[in-house]
């Protein structure tokens, strides 16, 4: 299935792929460098200076290189602060399919992490490794999106452009050969790729003998101007297009066990032309994908037809507390309030108990009124449980607020609004499409409320 037809541009084949060369066991680059993980750090050795950064960051020591020591099978480096030993002896950093020429070990102020460092070698066999395309037939693919291939036992997989294929291989340690296949996995500028149902295997015929160009084209005749114009690197700055959420076309493992399967849908955090970045509400960490793996990009095709709620108000929607138990707000539908008013406060605060009784009085009168283009939402930042719902119930049943654990976490409105730390009181409003229509104002804390209370008479 052409999943984004916009995109078709990067021929399939498996000349002149590359991985990372190899460097060659002579002398050393002017600069060392080793690596990581749990916890990450990283070690740059010059002629002058050690170059330390431990702990994901947190950890730095710079300190001048006092020269290596002949060490069994390699060489050490004892500073002040920083001990390095490094081993002539293949490493794997664990993260990866890459391989190292030197075990280092790093002591720095007493703690010691062990990781790779040297020269990356050459793959002993494909299995387990990945590589890009660089050219065909010596003419360069470069772009902005990089086809790639991955090998397993007897499998290969890949993505280029939209379009991702599978199958087996076999490989005489010069000539790769990719099996037969039966059914459309992907539509090139000279090729069509197909795959077997059966066993994944893949491979290319003449798209003229197929009647794929013309489905193509009928498919891209029905797209509307805006669909057509719809590329990775303009979707990087359409969040009006994004989803809230993002469903899994393949499953996806990772080393720390978390497994995502087919049909799981996660936060969308970021898009960037290539990669979407997903968030772990649990765990609250994000993961990177291949857009391809997910619906994306049919997601954004379909938002041109058809707008959908704002991605604040999706986010909103699904942590919203009220003050009276038979309260609902509903931000989804077709009575979603017009604009959020949104006011970022706290029952300990001094300023937010100065500015409240405005904000209390205001909301009070509209609803009054039957006004329901406003909906007054509090981003809570009190300190318990208690605290908050006492926090709430002097705003009356009509309004809302998120639990004081959610608030930090609410990634897309602070996106939204652009702000990292706040200061308490923050008021400001944002209309149904996501967008910050009456930004906060400047000043003492009541003075600035009041103005965007005032400006609220606009809307």
């Amino acid at each position: 299935m052409i999943r984004f037809l916009s995109l078709l541009a990067l021929p399939l084949g498996l000349a002149a792929c590359t991985a990372i060369p190899p460097q060659s066991p002579g002398a050393r680059p002017e600069a060392y460098m080793a690596l990581g993980t749990e916890p990450g750090w990283t070690l740059e050795i010059t002629p002058g200076l050690l170059n330390y950064t431990g702990d994901y960051g947190d950890t730095r020591i710079l300190e001048p290189n006092p020269g290596a020591r002949p060490s069994f099978n390699g060489e050490r480096y004892a500073g002040k602060r920083l001990a390095v030993d490094i081993t002539h002896v293949e490493c794997s950093d664990g993260m990866s399919d890459r391989r190292y020429r030197d075990t280092v070990t790093v002591t720095a102020d007493a703690k010691t992490v062990k990781g790779c460092g040297g020269g990356i070698l050459a793959p002993e066999t494909l299995a387990g490794t990945n590589w890009s395309f660089v050219s065909i037939g010596g003419v360069s693919v470069a772009g902005d999106r990089v086809a790639t291939l991955a090998f397993e036992e007897t499998k290969l997989s890949g993505s280029a452009g939209c379009n991702r294929f599978s199958g087996s291989y076999t490989s005489d340690g010069t000539t790769l050969r990719a099996g037969q296949a039966l059914d459309v996995r992907a539509i090139e500028r000279n090729q069509v790729v197909l795959a077997s149902q059966a066993d994944n295997m893949t491979f290319n015929v003449d798209p003229a003998a197929t009647t794929l160009l013309a489905d193509a084209t009928a498919r891209v005749s029905a797209f509307t101007p805006e669909q057509k114009q719809l590329t990775p690197a303009t979707l990087r700055s359409r969040r009006d297009l994004w989803p809230y959420m993002v469903t899994f076309r393949d499953k996806k493992e990772f080393n720390d066990g978390t497994v995502f399967e087919v049909g799981t849908k996660l936060p969308l955090a970021e898009f960037d032309g290539r990669q979407v970045k997903l968030i772990e509400p649990e765990k609250y960490i994000t993961y990177t994908f291949s857009a391809e793996t997910t619906d994306f990009y049919d997601a954004c095709l379909q938002a041109v037809l058809s707008p959908g709620p704002s991605r604040v108000y999706q986010e909103l929607a699904g942590v919203l507390s009220a003050g009276d138990s038979t309260q609902t707000v509903d931000l989804l539908g077709e009575n979603a309030p017009e604009f959020l008013v949104i006011y970022h406060a706290a029952d300990w605060c001094p300023y937010c108990a100065q500015t409240s009784p405005d904000v209390i009085s205001w909301y009070r009168e509209l609803k009054e009124a039957g006004d329901k283009r406003f909906q007054l939402v509090i981003i809570s930042n009190d300190k318990s449980p208690e605290e908050f719902r006492r926090h709430l119930g002097k705003f009356g049943p009509a309004a809302v607020a998120t639990p004081p654990e959610i608030s930090p976490k609410l990634f897309v409105l602070n996106q939204t609004t652009g702000v990292r730390s706040r200061s308490l009181p923050d008021f400001y409003v944002i209309d149904r499409a996501g967008k910050v229509v009456i930004p906060a104002a400047n000043g003492m804390p009541v003075v600035r409320v009041r103005a965007v209370l005032d400006r609220t008479k606009t809307l």
